[in-house]
């Protein structure tokens, strides 16, 4: 089994480099899922969340507003290292657990994990090889904008919150720049999954 992590700052793309590592036959964990499965079935964590951040992250049903709670959380350093410090122990749990359980069925494909700090909470040490996805920081802003609708400040908010590109990009095993059209995404992303499956390949001798 081959432990992939894809990495990259929000915006960059690195969530449609995952797709296509999925449809071309990788197992993909996706950390944003594993937070809503955590949040839908531990309550006291959204309490957690209630408490740190105030009862108007919740939406009349009792439910996470998760873009109130972004806006609170990204608002300044402090307020990301309380949002850190309720979720990523139960991801991270939640994540080592369904590796675990991999390898114990002895997979032997390439599994994928798609999370966007996985540089900055320091648990590269879960993963094989690295894919850091960068794109320039003006065509990250214009995406967000887009397609997720955040303002100029969120967005802003949530680029300060992440380390820089560069020093992710340095840590990386494979680099792919997002600064092209979706079909050139594809091609190199194609270059990377071919050395990714050889790199596997090469693991089971």
């Amino acid at each position: 089994m081959l432990v992939v992590g894809v990495t990259g700052g929000i915006g960059a793309g690195k969530s449609t480099v995952s797709r296509m590592f999925a449809q071309w036959g990788a197992l993909l964990i996706d950390a944003d899922q594993i937070a809503r499965e955590v949040l839908e079935k531990d309550p006291r964590i959204l309490q957690d969340l209630a408490g740190a951040f105030g009862s108007g992250i919740l939406q009349a049903d009792g439910s996470l507003n998760r873009r109130e709670l972004g806006r609170l959380a990204f608002r300044d350093r402090r307020g990301g290292e309380r949002l850190n410090g309720i979720l990523h122990p139960p991801i991270l749990a939640r994540l080592k657990g369904l590796l675990a359980q991999l390898r114990q069925s002895d997979y032997r494909g390439i599994v994928v994990v798609d999370a966007a700090l996985l540089v900055e909470c320091r648990v590269l040490g879960l993963v094989d090889k690295l894919v850091v996805v960068e794109a320039p920081e003006h065509l990250r802003r214009q995406r967000l904008m887009e397609h997720t609708g955040l303002s100029a400040g969120e967005v802003r908010d949530r680029m300060a919150a992440q380390l820089p590109s560069p020093d992710k990009s340095k840590l990386a095993d494979h680099l792919i720049v997002n600064d092209v059209p979706l079909s050139l995404l594809r091609e190199r992303a194609a270059q990377i999954w071919k050395s990714l499956k050889e790199e596997g390949t090469c693991g089971e001798n």
